[in-house]
């Protein structure tokens, strides 16, 4: 099987193999970033930065509201406390 290097799907790879190289390229991510050993707080900024990634505005609010809620009181970089 041929593979396109823009995209690395091979030619008359399927819906379901090209989902499964995408998951694995997720899993391959995250296992980098835990082999730094981040704290709860660093994944959670992690998260919220992934977040403000996001192209869907009403996704990416969501993401970095949930993260600024989990965040309070922790005195994170981009979530100040509210007093």
């Amino acid at each position: 099987m041929s593979v396109n290097n823009v995209t690395g799907v091979g030619i008359g790879e399927s819906d379901a193999d090209k989902k499964a190289k995408d998951l694995q390229l997720c899993r391959d991510v995250v296992m980098e970033i835990m082999n730094l050993n981040p704290s709860q707080t660093q994944i959670l900024f992690l998260i919220q930065l992934l977040g403000c990634e996001l192209v869907h505005h009403e996704q990416m609010v969501e993401v970095v509201t949930m993260t600024k809620e989990f965040m309070k009181g922790q005195n994170a970089l981009l979530v100040p406390d509210e007093e």
